[in-house]
Order: structure tokens, then sequence, then C-alpha cells
């Protein structure tokens, strides 16, 4: 009985699928196939244009590329520029507890760094109820010339660090 209950729900089932399948099935129209319009359209998508119309093309092309090179050109010049830029940097070489000790290396940056333009004085400041004396550095340099003073401090073996930079 029970197979007989199963069988008639899917004929049943059935059913309904092929009657719904009519309803929606008459709303589609497939379209036609018109094999002459779509060899015209063939024809025309192959339409080679003249080299007269292409030149547009080219031209922007040559407009692009010279504005690259420009744009390249002014990044260099600013490149420039920018090492260029004199910059104040001031230095701290060193801090000491005797007088004398500061003044000797005073007198061994300024002439260290005689060819640069530069202003080197001494500091006294407290520290712990003691009186230390600091030798200061002062320069006006580019990137460039900073970067070779700091190569000189170095192979003199003279402890720095920068205190400040500035734009003049």
């Amino acid at each position: 009985m029970r197979i007989v209950y199963i069988t008639l729900i899917f004929f049943i089932g059935m059913c309904w699928s092929f009657i719904l399948g009519l309803f929606i099935g008459r709303g589609y129209n497939p379209p036609l196939v018109d094999i002459k319009h779509q060899e015209k359209i063939k024809k025309e998508e192959t339409k080679v244009l003249p080299a007269e119309e292409l030149t547009f093309l080219d031209a922007l092309r040559k407009k692009r590329n010279k504005e690259k090179k420009v744009e390249i050109q002014d990044n260099k010049i600013k490149s420039i520029n920018k090492k260029q830029e004199k910059i104040i940097y001031t230095y701290q070489c060193g801090s000491f507890k005797n007088k004398n000790d500061a003044k000797k290396l005073k007198s061994k940056l300024d002439r260290l760094i005689k060819n640069y333009n530069h202003k080197t004085y001494l500091e006294e400041v407290e520290i712990k109820k003691e009186t230390w004396t600091r030798v200061i550095l002062q320069l006006t340099l580019t990137r460039q010339e900073n970067e070779n003073i700091q190569n000189i401090l170095q192979k003199n073996n003279i402890v720095f660090f920068i205190r400040s930079q500035s734009r003049p």
C-alpha cells in the first residue's frame, strides 16, 4: 500500500511540473537567427580604418611621452635643488669637566673644518653641581657637505651628535 501512495505522489508531482513548464515556457521566444544580417555585421567590424584616422593616437602618445620627459626633468631639478639647499646644523662634539680639554678640541675642529662656513664656541653647563664645558660646532651646509663633515669627524675620532638642524 505504501508503494502505491509513493507512486501516486510521484505521478502527481510530475504532472504539476509538466503543467508549470507549459505556462512558463510560453513566455519564452528564442531569437530568430538571421545569417545575412550577421554577415553584414562581421563585414562592418572588420572594416580597416585609413591611416589618416590613426594619427590621433600617435599624437596622443607623443604628447604623453613629452609630459613624462618634462616630469622626469622636473623631478631631477627638484632633487638637485634639495641636495643644494643649505641647512644650519648644530653639532655637539664633546663635553668636558676640564675647560682646557674643551679649548683643545675647539682649536682642532677649527683646523679640520677651516674650508667650511662654520662657527665653533664653548658652552658652560651646570650638571649635578659641577660645571661642564661643551664644544659646539655650527655649520651651514648642503646635505652632501654634511655627510663630508661627519666623515671628517669620524676619521679623527671625534664623538659628536647633531643637536639641531634648521633652515637659514
